[in-house]
């Protein structure tokens, strides 16, 4: 394989050069975007909890941490850069966590048996275990894994730091090709990327003429705190697999498969 695309580049060089940039610039931001996603999924169930003081100061030390501390390692130097990014985070997690409100809800395993425990667990792993808990209804058909619970730890904590410490790369490195129109244009695309990620976050209802016009309410979701979303809707939690299908459009397989999964889903958390 890598001597057929040895070949492909010195035939097609410029080829070569322009797919490879297409798929690097682009990646560079959406991954990052991707992985920051936990840090607003269901926050209404966070802002309740806790108050709208604790989540966003604890959100500015995590997303600050990362934009901070990438700057000053370019600015100054890769340790000051870590000190300003490990030390903000810390700082606001403290402070917001001697801010917040006791949650009414109590967090699973041993961060429900302690007071600050139950806070820091909804102002630090909440999101990120239910958007897995959520995705699980879809993903775990069948014979099909299950997602593992420290899949949301390392999203928002392991990979979104690392991508963002290779998305702070990305301009820097495209200064000295600026005058390169094909990197100019892989630069235009990456842009296009997060301007559609940040306006759909501000304005969802412009991309619902992409929804289904039965299925567009589904996003208006109200408080409900470690609720498993889609778990009542059989299109979601048992799928279409077998291509057995009603009138409806629904799965016409009985509730038995359903109602084990989501005891699979709960006892995994046990």
């Amino acid at each position: 394989m890598n001597t057929l695309n040895k070949v492909k580049n010195a035939m097609f060089p410029r080829r070569a050069y322009s797919e490879d940039g297409l798929a690097q610039w682009p990646s560079r931001t959406s991954f990052l975007l991707a992985s920051i996603a936990t840090s607003v999924y269901r926050w209404v169930d966070v802002v309740s909890q806790v108050g709208w003081p604790a989540f966003g100061i604890y959100n500015f030390g995590d997303l600050g941490g990362i934009i901070f501390g990438c700057a000053v390692a370019h600015s100054v130097s890769p340790e000051t850069g870590a000190g300003v990014g490990f030390g903000l985070y810390i700082v606001c997690s403290f402070v917001a966590l001697f801010i917040d409100r006791t949650p009414d809800s109590l967090a699973p395993r041993f961060f429900g048996k302690n007071a600050f425990a139950n806070r820091f667990w909804w102002l630090a792993f909440y999101q990120g275990n239910q958007l897995r808990r959520d995705l699980n209804v879809t993903v775990a058909i069948g014979k099909a894994w299950s997602i593992p619970l420290a899949w949301g730890v390392c999203l928002r904590y392991v990979a979104a730091p690392v991508l963002g410490i290779i998305f702070s790369f990305s301009y820097p490195s495209f200064t000295p090709d600026r005058s390169d129109s094909l990197e100019v244009w892989r630069f235009f695309v990456s842009q296009c990327v997060i301007f559609v990620a940040i306006a759909g976050f501000l304005l969802p209802r412009f991309l619902s003429i992409l929804v289904p016009k039965e299925r567009r309410g589904e996003g208006e979701r109200t408080y409900a705190p470690q609720v498993i979303l889609g778990s009542d809707d059989l299109r979601v939690s048992q799928g279409v697999e077998n291509g057995d299908q009603d009138s409806s459009g629904l799965d016409s397989g009985s509730d038995k498969a359903y109602d084990e999964k989501i005891n699979k889903i709960d006892k995994m958390e046990k």
